[in-house]
């Protein structure tokens, strides 16, 4: 949660337009390993929406960044798994 003033306006800086959330997610050993950040004001065509970063190590090289409405926060886990999953099937075995 965002906290103190904005010296700009002097309200609580939470209550500013492009303030956003942000939560980690960390493994057992304390390393960040996905990082997603929310709009707290309406975005992309009038929807505040979320952005998670995170990578498929254990399956690829890759770095993903994942877009979703921010009432779907509490589904992060699902959109991760479904986003892996997606992309897990372009894999081509020889």
């Amino acid at each position: 949660m965002v906290t103190g003033i904005d010296p700009r306006s002097g309200r609580p800086a939470r209550e500013e337009r492009n303030v956003k959330d942000v939560f980690i997610h960390r493994l057992s050993t304390g390393a960040a390993d996905i990082y997603i950040s929310c709009n707290k004001t309406e975005g992309y065509r009038g929807v505040a929406t979320c952005e998670m970063n995170f990578g498929m190590e254990s399956k690829a090289r890759v770095d993903l960044t994942v877009r979703f409405a921010r009432s779907r926060l509490s589904q992060w886990r699902t959109i991760r798994q479904s986003a892996i999953d997606l992309l897990s099937g372009f894999e081509i075995r020889d």
